[in-house]
């Protein structure tokens, strides 16, 4: 019987291989044979022949299906599962898989629970076998354009296929044995983790189209709600499998360690930022609670380099910031180290993220972070901020919601300290300062210091009874800050005067220009005229913002 049908596969004629199996079968004869059928027909599902003949390839798999309704189940698990492994491509392992869900239900009890951890466990291979898709660069609506792309099409259809084939059978007789619960729901979450989170599972406002991978995400979710009732609880599962995944130096892995908390974040984001089975979480937990816990995973989205894993941090934070009651964030209900991650990962994407959308998200979500802030907390925020960024406008962004804060608390009856002497002192000096001195590239630093130069103002000019110890700061500011930006303004000015008249005529020495630490790139001379031009008009703006402080605080006795 091998030999016949082998003859008939070479020969790619699916039709004499099916008539084989069309007629009435012996048991006994396919039960001894079963095992070499399977071994035999599997060779021939390769992504070649798919390519070739794929009629040959959907022959193959129907006919596993009737082999292993003989064979033995135990014989005929291994023999798939090893094709498993042995597929490169997601193709071939689904054309096995019709076969493989068979033969877990013809398993007797006693070998099902080894068994079928052995399988998630094959099926989990091969889905970390995919390579992380690259990003698209696509923002809104383009972002459905996704699913045209060959590598997502190849990843949507093996999850579909693991969903329908595998899981949906397996959750109509979901075993009662928690072992290989907790194993179903390790097996969810991978899919939710690779290749999931890279996928778009947003729906855009006004918009009620869902992508394939948000139906497939769906009915994954839902699943896994049968499974853990309480997804916020998935921490315990988590521990379970970081402890069956230790070595034997007692080290843990940290590559499935970290998918773990990728894919449990996937799961928060279906729920919270997206709203899906949200209303069959049980109703224990406050706001702040679930925002201290989802934090982490926001972090974690961040800090990835795929911009659909990104957005999901975006969009997942946004959800639960704006759930928080007003100004209720305080030092002893957030753990600082879990609030400096997220700022450092969250002051990353605003700068420095290619996609302009997903910048304005994040500096939505900085503000909306700032003002959940208790008044007496909000230093801790505008700290964090100010020690963890480089970029000017943000730090001179952070520098002018200070001064509000701190005009707001001079108006109070009981004003609080931590906008008052020491602390206020701490915040000034370390915003009040030209990292190389009068020859600080002033340009670079602009937005910050006309941020500074307006913030000291307007400080000193409220602050008429000095309360908060600023008027105190007077020679120390003149001495350290304004007379080196004075003296740097002029060295500044001079030097871009110099090359704007060199510009203008051939004669006279080179000179360079440079922002940032880096030369200017080549242009003509009339864009190079109005960069300098915009250069000297900068620098004229802070040396107004300047002689106006200078002048205001030393015509002045102190308070």
């Amino acid at each position: 019987m091998e030999a016949k049908l082998k003859k008939y596969l070479d020969a790619w004629d699916t039709v004499g291989a099916r008539e084989m199996f069309q007629k009435k079968l012996d048991r006994k004869e396919m039960d001894e044979v079963a095992w070499d059928l399977i071994s035999l027909i599997s060779t021939y599902i390769t992504d070649e022949i798919n390519t070739k003949c794929p009629i040959l390839i959907a022959t193959c798999s129907d006919l596993l299906e009737i082999v292993v309704e003989y064979g033995n189940p135990k014989e005929s698990l291994i023999v798939l599962l090893e094709s498993c492994e042995s597929f490169s491509d997601s193709v071939c392992c689904l054309n096995v898989l019709p076969a493989l869900s068979k033969v877990l239900f013809r398993l007797p009890d006693k070998a099902k629970k080894s068994s079928w951890l052995l399988s998630f466990s094959t099926l989990m291979s091969h889905l970390h076998s995919y390579r992380p898709l690259t990003s698209k660069c696509l923002e809104k609506s383009d972002r459905l354009l996704l699913e045209n792309d060959p590598e997502v099409i190849k990843r949507l259809k093996t999850v579909e296929s693991f969903t329908e084939v595998i899981l949906n059978p397996i959750m109509k007789v979901l075993h009662t044995d928690p072992e290989i619960k907790d194993e179903i729901s390790t097996f969810i979450l991978n899919i939710f983790h690779k290749p999931i989170i890279y996928l778009n599972l947003h729906v855009e406002e006004e918009k009620t189209f869902e992508s394939r991978a948000l139906i497939v995400s769906k009915t994954l979710l839902n699943h896994l709600f049968e499974l853990v009732p309480n997804p916020l609880s998935l921490s315990g599962l988590y521990k379970k499998l970081m402890f069956k995944l230790k070595n034997v130096e007692g080290k843990t892995n940290f590559e499935n360690s970290r998918f773990t908390e990728q894919s449990m974040g996937v799961v928060y984001y279906l729920i919270f930022g997206e709203g899906i089975n949200k209303e069959r979480l049980p109703l224990v937990y406050n706001n702040l609670y679930i925002f201290k816990t989802l934090l982490p995973y926001v972090t974690i989205f961040l800090s990835e380099v795929n911009e659909m894993a990104v957005f999901k941090g975006l969009i997942l934070f946004n959800a639960i910031v704006k759930s928080l009651p007003h100004r209720c964030l305080k030092e002893d209900n957030l753990n600082f180290v879990l609030h400096k991650d997220f700022i450092a990962a969250l002051v990353k994407v605003i700068v420095y993220h290619d996609l302009s959308e997903y910048r304005m998200l994040a500096y939505n979500n900085y503000n909306l972070y700032y003002q959940s802030f208790s008044l007496e907390n909000r230093v801790t925020f505008f700290k964090t901020i100010i020690h963890l960024s480089n970029h000017s406008g943000l730090i001179g962004d952070v520098v002018t919601k200070w001064k509000d804060t701190v005009l707001h608390n001079l108006e109070e009856d009981c004003p609080l300290s931590q906008y008052m002497g020491d602390s206020m002192r701490y915040i000034i000096r370390t915003v009040c300062q030209l990292s190389h001195g009068a020859e600080t590239d002033l340009l670079e630093v602009s937005d910050e210091l006309q941020s500074v130069l307006n913030a000291l103002y307007a400080l000193f000019a409220r602050d008429t009874q000095n309360k908060t110890e600023i008027w105190d700061m007077r020679e120390e500011l003149n001495q350290c800050f304004i007379n080196p930006l004075q003296d740097g303004l002029i060295i500044s000015k001079e030097h871009y005067k110099l090359k704007l008249k060199n510009e203008k005529s051939s004669d006279g020495p080179e000179v360079s220009l440079m922002v940032g630490g880096r030369p200017i790139p080549d242009m003509s001379k009339e864009e190079m005229k109005n960069v300098i031009n915009s250069a000297i008009n900068t620098f004229e703006m802070i040396e107004f913002s300047l002689s106006r402080l200078k002048d205001f605080i030393n015509r002045r006795n102190v308070p």
